[in-house]
């Protein structure tokens, strides 16, 4: 079973709601990739990518998606609404999601996707940056470790986590949605050390066992917080380091 399979089982195991109404999302040369490999048995179909931004405007996450477009989906430019706060509809896009705008490869479009999330209708696309470059958050960062899978596939294990960006104080500012990725036999468990003088965690005591500790229980009864860094490719998880393992919220 191959890499990108057992993801996918994953996130059977490890579901991620959908959010509705209008997504923040990129359609870029994967989308006009997917979208064309979609056409030839859907021809109404559009792939995009959504994505989640940090406070600094650094991308945390990009899961593409497909919807459907209509006779009735509007395609516009955006424009920025300060009173509302919002986006709204500008300029018609003559030709909509077929016009030269949506073709220009190597470019990403900055998009507004408003669609209905039980069918997948694309009710409307305000694109609000014609040649979007987005720079990836840091590959270490503090997480709520949801819980790992039960199945070796390939020597590849499942984890499902919540990614937080925190202050200086160690207050939440932001929880991300659910990711779901992989670790393996490479993966380092360990408990975290936080290095006063250098400001940052340092890997500790190895955790016997890993993910299946005794310490983590079965993760539906208590918070597991840490302290991920993503291997050098980012396609993996390099480490793992435990801060503290505290009570659910509302629990005693």
């Amino acid at each position: 079973m191959n890499r990108t399979l057992f993801l996918l089982l994953g996130l059977l195991v490890f579901p991620s709601l959908c959010p509705a109404g209008t997504l923040d999302a990129v359609f870029d040369d994967f989308a006009r990739a997917f979208t064309k490999m979609k056409r030839a048995k859907s021809p109404d179909a559009l792939s995009f990518a959504t994505i989640k931004l940090d406070s600094a405007g650094k991308m945390v996450q990009k899961i593409y998606r497909e919807g459907t477009v209509t006779n009735d989906t509007k395609v516009a430019m955006g424009t920025f609404d300060e009173k509302k706060k919002a986006w709204v509809a500008g300029e018609a896009i003559a030709g909509g999601v077929t016009s030269d705008l949506f073709k220009d490869k190597g470019k990403a479009l900055r998009v507004q996707v408003n669609w209905d999330d039980d069918t997948k209708v694309i009710r409307s696309i305000l694109v609000t940056k014609t040649d979007e470059k987005l720079e990836k958050a840091s590959p270490e960062f503090d997480a709520i470790l949801q819980g790992r899978g039960n199945n070796n596939f390939g020597g590849y294990f499942s984890i499902a986590y919540l990614r937080q960006e925190l202050d200086d104080k160690g207050e939440v500012i932001k929880t991300f949605g659910q990711t779901v990725t992989s670790t393996n036999k490479d993966t380092r468990n360990a408990k975290g050390v936080f290095n006063d003088k250098e400001k940052k965690w340092e890997e500790g005591e190895e955790i016997p066992k890993g993910l299946w500790n005794e310490m983590f229980g079965d993760f539906s009864a208590r918070t597991v917080h840490v302290r991920i860094i993503e291997t050098d490719d980012r396609k993996g998880i390099a480490e793992i380091l435990v801060k503290k393992i505290g009570d659910r919220a509302g629990r005693k």
